[in-house]
């Protein structure tokens, strides 16, 4: 079996679902008007735009996404990502808080408040505001040191 060459599976499926509108997920991207740069055909073009300016794949953990899902693979709008990072970018799959006048999802607060995800987003479900949320858990933590 002949071997790709490096991330052309990516651009491949960049090229198909912007383009083919026989691809199972072109309704999700190309028919909604996401576009990608590169064309087909362009994927020498693809790889040394990707190579000069990202450089190659930090990690195994890393992908290629885009940063504001509302617009298309081009330059400017990818970078390396790590899990985490890429599905707080897509903004369908989270629920945003406002707290502090800031509004981020429930997953960024619970990180940057040292509360565990779970017990946050279980407790912004049952409606308790954030407020107390933080300051219950400012009280555990004084309590336990």
């Amino acid at each position: 079996m002949k071997k790709l060459p490096p991330y052309y599976q990516k651009y491949r499926w960049m090229v198909d679902v912007t383009q083919n509108p026989n691809h199972p997920d072109y309704a999700l991207y190309g028919a909604k008007g996401i576009d990608c740069h590169w064309g087909v055909g362009d994927y020498k073009a693809f790889y040394s735009w990707l190579i000069s300016t990202l450089g190659h794949q930090p990690t195994p953990d890393h992908q290629l996404s885009r940063k504001d899902k509302f617009k298309g693979w081009h330059p400017g709008n990818l970078e390396w990502m790590l899990p985490k990072q890429r599905s707080r970018s897509h903004t369908k799959q989270n629920i945003f808080v406002k707290y502090k006048n800031k509004s981020q999802s429930m997953s960024q607060w619970a990180d940057d408040l040292d509360i565990p995800f779970y017990t946050f987003r279980r407790r912004i479900a049952k409606g308790i505001p954030i407020k107390d949320i933080v300051k219950e858990f400012k009280n555990v933590k004084t309590k336990t040191v």
